[in-house]
């Protein structure tokens, strides 16, 4: 028995052994592979990033010229003592007396000033303190800037850190930007010291952008966000406000509207309607008297007073650029009085982005603008006009008749403060209030087809004619509609003698059965 489990013994641990040695096998190939895709590749290319985590060692002084310079330490060889971050230099932007600025885009120069405001308190003492710091910008300084655009400027241009020391001049600046460098920045700061700084090429990866700092040859790489501002030209300062808002709500409302430009066929004016006794708040006064269509009138409102602008595109225009953007020749214009001030505004034809381009008339700016933001420069005399084939209410009605061929019916009214009250006879008899309501909103609603509509020679006798008389004391004339028959289920219609639009002879017959259904209605049906 005993010889048995020795010999049993012995065999598992040889099993045993066959395990272990193949799983030693594995695990020395896996530690060697760990080891030799650890080791350096001394093909590597010498320019990988390396991530420094202490300081690099630099001398910042003034030059003779008091021009701030900065030079990282080099040991006996030339090479940099100790890479890393560091600062170039420190200030705050109250103390930045100007700051010149050329790159790509253009050559500007931005003064900085920042007020001081001396009290005295209770016991008779001063104290001083300074208020947020003003900015401007030279040759232009009737101009409104930008809300934060000198402010970005300013804080760069205050102190600039760098995140590693990347040539101390060894190499070609070519490879870097600075054979033609984005942008070149001299500040001056109220001690009356200098930087210099020029903006180089992106970094590989987008790692930062390179940097020159004073007069040396010393290449720095820092983050985007430190000098990004300087890549900023003048269009980027100007304020995007091309109006101003109204400061109350009583010089909120245009007392006068006036479109032109090559758009518009005839001068369009609209005012605010004083007419109680239509619907809308405006009327059309030229080319022709019309009812405006709250929407498309307001929309035109919208597009004048506290607008802004997607960008400027070019300040300070001669003849070539406003031709160039299409503000020679407006395709637009707009003149709005207000109680408070006017505003005149020119723009071109929208492109198929949905922009225009758009400017004060006689102004210097020149700004992109979404054409929906201004809807009178793609307006229309059509989109401005009323929907209603004749825009009036109930109430002022004092007798409306109505023919249909050889068939006709007059409903005289008796106007009140509100529809509901209004009564309405036949035949000297009264009928349903809500029953003419109803025929008189859908001759009002019915379908039509402006936009499609061209003037044709009318002949013969209307199929449905609609004459409504108003009261006395509105001083309004009567206003006649006609329906003329032209085939393929349409209709011609007049108001008043001019051509106004087509409309389905559904429509038309919906107008006759409604009409005649309140002759036969009585002040009860009003209580269903």
């Amino acid at each position: 028995m005993a010889k048995s489990n020795k010999k049993n013994t012995k065999k598992n641990n040889k099993n045993l052994l066959k395990i272990i040695i193949p799983a030693l096998v594995v695990v020395l190939i896996a530690v060697t592979l760990v080891v030799v895709l650890t080791m350096p590749d001394p093909n590597e290319n010498d320019s990988k990033e390396i991530e420094y985590t202490e300081p690099a060692k630099i001398t910042a002084d003034v030059d003779k010229d008091k021009v701030h310079q900065a030079e990282p330490a080099t040991n006996a060889d030339g090479e940099i003592d100790q890479n890393g971050s560091g600062e170039l230099m420190s200030y705050i932007p109250m103390n930045i007396k100007s700051i010149k600025v050329e790159n790509e885009k253009s050559k500007f120069e931005i003064k900085s000033y920042t007020p001081v405001e001396i009290t005295t308190d209770k016991d008779g003492k001063e104290k001083e303190s300074t208020r947020a710091t003003e900015y401007t910008l030279v040759g232009y300084e009737d101009k409104t800037l930008a809300s934060g655009q000198p402010d970005a400027i300013a804080n760069d241009a205050a102190s600039l850190e760098f995140t590693k020391v990347v040539s101390t001049g060894d190499k070609d600046e070519k490879d870097f930007g600075f054979d033609k460098p984005r942008a070149t920045v001299e500040i001056t700061y109220q001690d009356n010291t200098k930087a210099k700084i020029y903006v180089g090429a992106v970094a590989p990866s987008n790692a930062g952008i390179y940097v020159k700092f004073g007069t040396g040859k010393t290449i720095y790489l820092v983050e985007e966000e430190s000098i990004d501002s300087f890549l900023y030209g003048i269009n980027d300062l100007i304020d995007l406000n091309i109006t101003d808002p109204a400061k109350s709500g009583d010089d909120a409302t245009a007392t006068k509207i006036e479109l032109s430009g090559k758009r518009y066929k005839d001068k369009i004016t609209v005012v605010p309607s004083d007419d109680e006794t239509a619907m809308t708040n405006y009327l059309i006064t030229t080319p022709k008297a019309y009812y405006g269509d709250d929407s498309g009138c307001s929309e035109i409102e919208g597009g004048i007073r506290g607008i802004m602008a997607k960008s400027v595109v070019y300040v300070n225009p001669g003849d070539s650029q406003l031709e160039k953007y299409g503000l020679k020749e407006p395709y637009a214009e707009i003149n709005a009085t207000y109680p408070d001030t006017t505003v005149n505004l020119i723009a071109s034809k929208g492109d198929d982005k949905g922009y225009c381009f758009i400017m004060k008339k006689g102004g210097d700016v020149i700004y992109k603008i979404l054409t929906d933001s201004v809807r009178w420069t793609k307006s229309s005399l059509e989109d401005l006009r009323s929907d209603f084939f004749v825009d009036n209410e109930l109430t002022a009605l004092s007798k409306t008749e109505v023919k249909f061929g050889d068939k006709s019916y007059t409903f005289d009214i008796d106007g009140k403060t509100s529809s509901a009250d209004t009564v309405v006879k036949y035949k000297g008899k009264q009928v349903s209030t809500g029953y003419f309501q109803t025929a008189f909103d859908y001759m009002h609603g019915s379908d039509f087809l402006r936009h499609e509509f061209t003037n044709e020679s009318l002949s013969g006798s209307p199929e449905l004619t609609i004459k409504f008389t108003y009261k006395a004391d509105t001083g309004r004339g009567a206003d006649e509609l006609k329906f003329y028959d032209m085939g393929n289920q349409k209709y011609y219609v007049t108001v008043n003698g001019e051509q106004i639009s087509y409309i389905y002879k559904s429509a038309v017959t919906k107008v006759e059965k409604l009409f005649t259904s309140v002759t036969k209605s009585s002040p009860k049906d009003d209580q269903n």
